[in-house]
């Protein structure tokens, strides 16, 4: 890909960043060090604008020169350019995948492993200007998928809609990947396809999102053809989707809301089983804030932000309130039994002073979450053990601050395989942990 992204994702609600980078150097070991309650207590000397290497003297391979590790474990990885935004990540295997955005490069896709580190593998692909990055998934280490907003109706170029990226790794000793595009276009009228995602439980069961409607992969043809799988049948407050998750394909949870991204906004969840799709989660938006109920079902007010699946007929989130873009302090989990859904709510405690942002876990008693600082510019990373019980459990920091100095860039995604894989990107960022 070549020449930079063209920003005219505001309009979707896709603004692209400048990129800051990480400076390097020694501590003072003379200037009296004060706490940065954002990252778990961490010491951070007044002057300090520094970042050395950590002690820890391991074998692992993959970060540049030396690993640079927290006392929690969380690595810092070496990127393959100082100018990037790491949007969305994928770990799959020995292996992770990522989608990012660079004011210099435009787009660009990037494959981790333990030997080479962090690489670009697009040397392919050309991402039109008009293509917003989005999601990234793969169902195994040898294929992976990348979606992008399109927004040519803007420009008048042709229909708005979904566009995925499809790779293949070469097979020695070929070493460039193979790409195929396809794109899911929206109705005529559309202007904005939403949030759109690509997701699957596997390499025949995979979706693309978009338009208010999510589309299922037909790969028995020669180059596969995305079929309508399903569609929101309100014209007058449509769906928008936004993301997936689940732990197979008979429990599939798609996250969407009704309303406008400027306006009240109501949580729709769909639940795919066996039996087909669920509507779990549902409301109509007012012109006052808060939501209707639908068909007695349950209501969140405001859009479910980066939902997860800890476990089977349950999924997590975090809320953003209604008619604002910034993210509340609510953790939700909806839970479902015999088609009826239930939803319960926690927060950390106001004196931790976090919104969070992006949860993953295996299990909805031991959660990772990501949360911007209120005080103070960068993301921090909690760890949320049995918050779900009345009166019991905990947010506790799992830090990321290297040698005392915090992480000071925003954090985008967090996602993993299991408590020993976990990965946490963002702006010139992507940590790594790998122990417990």
């Amino acid at each position: 890909m070549r020449g930079p992204l063209i920003r005219i994702g505001a309009l979707a609600g896709a603004l692209c960043a400048a990129v800051a980078c990480a400076a390097t150097g020694t501590e003072d070991s003379n200037v009296e060090p004060r706490v940065d309650p954002a990252d778990g207590g961490s010491t951070l000397p007044e002057d300090s604008g520094t970042t050395p290497p950590s002690p820890r003297d391991a074998a692992d391979e993959g970060f540049g020169e030396r690993p640079v590790c927290s006392e929690s474990g969380w690595c810092l990885t070496t990127l393959p350019s100082n100018d990037l935004n790491l949007i969305d990540v994928w770990p799959v295997g020995a292996k992770a995948f990522a989608l990012a955005e660079s004011q210099s490069l435009g787009p660009k896709f990037l494959e981790w492993d333990k030997d080479d580190g962090w690489k670009f593998i697009d040397d392919v692909p050309e991402v039109h200007m008009l293509n917003v990055v989005r999601t990234v998934w793969a169902p195994d280490e040898n294929e992976v998928f990348y979606a992008f907003d399109d927004l040519s109706a803007l420009l008048g170029t042709g229909p708005s809609g979904v566009v995925i990226f499809h790779g293949k790794r070469p097979s020695p000793p070929e070493t460039t990947w193979t790409w195929t595009k396809s794109k899911v276009d929206c109705g005529p009228a559309v202007l904005f396809p939403g949030q759109t995602a690509v997701w699957g439980t596997g390499p025949d069961d995979i979706y693309a999102l978009g338009c208010g409607t999510i589309h299922r992969l037909n790969r028995t043809g020669a180059s596969g053809a995305w079929e309508l799988d399903y569609a929101d049948g309100d014209p007058m407050y449509p769906i928008e989707l936004s993301g997936a998750a689940g732990t197979g394909p008979d429990d599939v949870w798609f996250n969407a809301t009704r309303g406008f991204s400027w306006g009240d906004q109501c949580t729709v969840l769909l639940h795919k089983t066996q039996d087909g799709y669920t509507t779990v989660v549902d409301a109509t938006p007012t012109p006052g804030p808060g939501c209707v109920e639908r068909d007695g079902r349950p209501v969140i007010n405001g859009a479910l932000a980066h939902i997860s699946a800890p476990g089977k007929d349950r999924v997590v989130g975090v809320t953003t309130a209604a008619g604002s873009p910034v993210v509340d302090n609510e953790l939700v989990q909806v839970t479902v039994a015999g088609g009826s859904g239930a939803v319960t709510t926690t927060s950390p405690a106001s004196t931790m002073d976090v919104a969070l942002k992006s949860p993953w876990g295996t299990s909805a008693d031991d959660l990772w979450v990501l949360s911007n600082r209120t005080v103070s510019s960068g993301t921090s990373i909690l760890r949320a053990k049995s918050v779900w019980q009345d009166g019991g459990g905990t947010f506790e920091f799992s830090t990321i601050a290297l040698n005392g100095a915090p992480n000071t860039e925003e954090l985008s995604r967090l996602r993993g395989t299991s408590n020993q894989n976990i990965w946490a990107v963002g702006r010139d960022r992507a940590y790594w942990k790998s122990t417990p």
